[in-house]
């Protein structure tokens, strides 16, 4: 009998790809599918981050752009997230304030929202942005990936995407 790995979450349900195009609160079962996420304005809210769900992992790309804001929210206000994003834009930076390439983080003391606006010059969330949560113990969301953001806000220095 093999052995079973400490903190991994299985889930899927024989569903690897689920579209969302509405608020939705992921669950337990939804642990290492991916997201084609329609933007739009409205909430998707994370299971709560406890050391028994360490492991747990869902990804989302926007694959449909929204004149709207969609937030992820962690479920509690104390599960807070980590790690952080990456602008990128399809131009090349013509300014040294281009946000291209830069990397945004959550500060680690009460963000816990993730805000993605295509429709916003300070949140970007373009077409192709890609974000994936961890659970990476008790009150603790991993966030990586990265957020595309459109020719106009390239020259944004406060993009905004945690709070």
């Amino acid at each position: 009998m093999a052995n079973a790995k400490v903190g991994v979450k299985a889930g899927w349900q024989n569903n690897f790809v689920e579209t969302i195009t509405e608020a939705k609160t992921v669950g337990l079962s939804d642990s290492g599918k991916l997201f084609d996420v329609t933007a739009g304005a409205y909430a998707i809210t994370l299971p709560k981050a406890d050391a028994d769900l360490t492991g747990f992992n869902c990804e989302f790309v926007i694959t449909t752009g929204s004149a709207g804001a969609l937030t992820i929210d962690s479920n509690r206000a104390a599960d807070l997230y980590y790690g952080g994003l990456i602008a990128v834009t399809g131009i090349v930076a013509s300014t040294s304030n281009a946000t291209n390439g830069r990397f945004y983080q959550p500060d680690g003391s009460d963000d816990n929202t993730l805000t993605i606006d295509n429709d916003t010059a300070t949140f970007g969330g373009d077409k192709g942005t890609h974000v994936k949560f961890q659970c990476i113990g008790a009150n603790k969301w991993l966030v990586s990936g990265h957020v595309m953001v459109s020719a106009a806000e390239d020259d944004q220095t406060d993009l905004a995407w945690f709070s």
